[in-house]
């Protein structure tokens, strides 16, 4: 168990922690109602050198599950439940991007076609948004 510097908590646990987890959230929720409670899980992994990535698929369930839950709710998402355009695009307004659905759809099998990546596979979307985020624009 520890902190991540945005003072998040996390923990490595077993397979069989997770599936505790989700059976005793809801009770676990429910102790203080005034305090909503937000949590992510990743996939499994066999090896220490896979913990990075399955620590990134959490956070990212986790701000899955922050964003929507409601509004006066806690909420415990698996990385795993991430497979739609919309759980991907969960928690932004639909006005915000200007697009129609059909447009990011096609911009998305666009992307899948020309990188080589399966963007419905969340590895493959973390290591976009990653690239993503490491982009500087030449202004």
């Amino acid at each position: 168990m520890g902190w991540l510097p945005d003072g998040t908590a996390f923990a490595v646990v077993t397979r069989g922690e997770v599936d505790a987890l989700h059976e005793v959230w809801p009770f676990v929720a429910a102790g203080e109602a005034a305090v909503p409670l937000y949590g992510g899980t990743g996939a499994s992994v066999d090896a220490a050198k896979e913990l990075n990535g399955a620590l990134a698929e959490a956070r990212y369930a986790l701000a899955s599950a922050r964003s929507t839950a409601a509004a006066d709710g806690s909420a415990l998402t698996d990385a795993s439940a991430l497979t739609g355009l919309d759980a991907l695009l969960a928690g932004v307004p639909a006005e915000a991007l200007h697009l129609h659905v059909n447009s990011v759809r096609y911009r998305i099998g666009r992307s899948e076609h020309f990188t080589g990546r399966d963007l419905s596979r969340l590895y493959d979307r973390l290591d976009l948004w990653a690239a993503l985020l490491c982009r500087t624009d030449a202004a």
